[in-house]
């Protein structure tokens, strides 16, 4: 077994004055055992904090993440990998879904404008009157509407409105 003490930046902290500047600092390091030949982490202390000049933060931070600029462009090739294959699930999904595709969420002006084109406006604000607070709150405050948000689905079935017709008013607002 060979082990080896490495020691590396944990932590660098920077206070921040009422008036904006730096007020202080100080660092944090980390040391471990390990086992060079299996990768293993045997032991691991968090050291005692230690201040940093102010003018050695640039200067430390640079280093750090200088190094840290091809993990972050790794992560970021994953994430938009990653985003891509959402996307084409969510697609898959939706084309396989009874009926096709649905409509996802529509701004709250374009589902108040689709519901006056087809005669619910009226309706839905009696309805509104006695439907519990978050109904309330979603009608009069969200920004963006989901077709399957459990609030409008409860409030559809109230209304006597069908999951096709509810499908079909958001269609209609999101092509507003």
């Amino acid at each position: 077994m060979a082990i080896e003490q490495q020691s590396f930046l944990y932590e660098v902290l920077i206070r921040g004055a009422a008036d904006g500047s730096i007020a202080g600092a100080h660092q944090i390091h980390a040391e471990r055992i390990v086992d060079t030949e299996t990768g293993a982490v045997l032991a691991e202390k968090i050291m005692d904090a230690k201040p940093l000049a102010l003018a050695d933060v640039a200067s430390l931070l640079a280093e750090s993440f200088v190094t840290d600029a091809a993990v972050i462009a790794a992560l970021q090739m994953q994430v938009a990998t990653l985003t891509g294959e959402l996307e084409e699930a969510r697609a898959s999904r939706d084309a396989a879904a009874p009926g096709g595709p649905k409509p996802g969420s529509v701004s709250n002006i374009q589902l108040r404008k689709a519901v006056n084109q087809v005669g619910l406006r009226d309706a839905i604000e009696a309805h509104l009157k006695t439907a519990p607070h978050d109904l309330r709150d979603l009608w009069d405050w969200s920004e963006s509407i989901s077709v399957d948000a459990p609030e409008i689905i409860a409030a559809c079935a109230a209304l006597g409105i069908t999951d096709q017709q509810r499908t079909a008013i958001f269609e209609a607002a999101a092509a507003l």
